[in-house]
């Protein structure tokens, strides 16, 4: 679908090799009342068991990236070499211009995880890309007639979780032997990624447009997982799982699949120990 030119390709290779030799990322932390406000709460049993899964949360303060100037309007226009992601939003077909310039700076920044709170740090709400491309789901049109129709909080974020189920391919071979974290100009320039970068990518489109986020992590139950499971929680009007912490209700949202709701869960997840991570 994304057209490729000569020198894309040797672009994309490069960037390629660039990815594999990155350092994957470390999976450890001391979890402390310390490192942030800490909130404990209760979901459902476990069946045949008595055990209550732990929910914890976490507000931190993120590492805010570096801003590249941009206009809006460019992001449906935008001349120089770019990578395009043709995308259905509200049903109308949109073609997504993301600059080689910008996915090339995002790609020479540490991808450093030492904690699960760093994921925070990969959040670019203020990133120009992602605040244009978080304008599209602020209105739909009228099939009717073509008027433009101001979209409810909850609307725009149903839509956006659609948009990435849709148009970035969940890979499980990078969640295995490639891991590490991408920034969201990545993931739509490169359109796959695993759960937490799918999830990094909704929650900044989201929050671009004011919608509040936790990611959420679900550690390792084993020995034999290398790694946790990221998903993403959504505040707003839902049915389904949620957690809630302090006045906000959090629900649980996977990016991996293409019919999952926000509120829904996959049955191996149901039970699990889990926490916010929320940004401050």
């Amino acid at each position: 679908i994304m057209p490729f030119s000569k020198k894309r390709a040797a672009m994309l290779s490069m960037f390629t090799a660039l990815a594999i030799s990155t350092s994957p990322a470390v999976f450890t932390e001391k979890l402390s009342t310390s490192s942030g406000q800490v909130h404990i709460s209760q979901e459902t049993v476990t069946p045949g068991t008595n055990r209550v899964p732990k929910i914890r949360a976490y507000t931190h303060k993120r590492v805010v990236q570096p801003l590249l100037s941009r206009s809006i309007d460019s992001i449906l226009t935008d001349p120089e070499s770019y990578g395009i992601m043709p995308a259905l939003i509200y049903g109308e077909e949109k073609l997504i211009y993301i600059p080689a310039s910008e996915y090339l700076s995002f790609k020479a920044r540490p991808h450093e995880m030492k904690r699960w709170s760093d994921y925070l740090n990969f959040l670019t709400p203020e990133n120009m890309t992602i605040a244009a491309l978080g304008q599209l789901f602020t209105f739909s049109r009228d099939q009717k007639n073509g008027t433009k129709i101001e979209n409810t909080k909850a609307e725009q974020a149903a839509e956006v979780v659609r948009f990435v189920q849709n148009n970035v391919l969940y890979d499980a071979i990078i969640e295995t032997e490639q891991d590490y974290i991408r920034f969201p100009v990545e993931t739509l320039f490169e359109r796959n990624g695993d759960c937490e970068d799918l999830a990094i990518l909704a929650a900044s489109i989201m929050q671009s447009i004011g919608i509040k986020i936790a990611i959420i992590v679900l550690p390792p139950i084993n020995t034999k997982e290398e790694k946790p499971h990221a998903a993403l929680g959504v505040t707003g009007n839902f049915e389904g799982k949620y957690y809630d912490v302090g006045n906000e209700r959090y629900y649980y949202t996977e990016l991996n699949g293409k019919t999952r709701k926000i509120g829904s869960s996959q049955s191996r997840y149901r039970y699990r120990d889990v926490i916010l991570y929320i940004p401050e």
